[in-house]
């Protein structure tokens, strides 16, 4: 007797991965973001003498790390939304390979995404990632605070004529 094997799914696995970025911009950018990210907050550990067992920080580290790729790709995504097909979006995507000085008004539609993104990082490191440390609600935020300042997607910032 035979068996009916029906494969409903099997295509959207192969198209998910055709969708994830992986090159190697994005894996050496990965890993330069979380290098940072780790120096960043041991930094203000030690800055603020803040106690934390190396399990606890390692948990918030790696909570950090998601959560400022999520606050990146949040701006990103913004940006790349508003490029489409907009006219704010010809200023976005002439600022991306001319720089500030040709397009003021893509450098402040760059800067306002490079700023919502770092509040987005001070809301999700305050309010998820700090929050299961035991540290006072000023420390707290005076380290999420921190992180946002030095973590923001300031990369966003860069024009491509820099590198022509």
């Amino acid at each position: 007797m035979k068996t009916k094997i029906k494969l409903y799914n099997v295509m959207f696995p192969v198209f998910f991965l055709l969708m994830v970025p992986i090159t190697p911009i994005f894996l050496i950018s990965i890993l330069v973001n979380m290098i940072w990210d780790y120096l960043v907050f041991s930094f203000l550990v030690k800055k603020f003498r803040l106690e934390v067992d190396k399990m606890e920080k390692k948990i918030a580290f790696l909570k950090i790390f998601k959560l400022g790729f999520a606050a990146d790709f949040i701006g990103a995504g913004i940006l790349l939304a508003m490029m489409m097909g907009t006219k704010i979006g010809d200023h976005i995507g002439n600022y991306s390979y001319s720089g500030p000085i040709d397009q003021p008004v893509g450098a402040i539609i760059v800067f306002l995404a490079v700023v919502l993104s770092g509040v987005l990082l001070y809301i999700f490191n305050n309010k998820y990632t700090l929050k299961s440390l035991d540290w006072s609600t000023e420390d707290k935020k005076k380290v999420a605070l921190w992180i946002a300042i030095l973590t923001a997607p300031y990369t966003f910032l860069i024009p491509l004529n820099i590198f022509m």
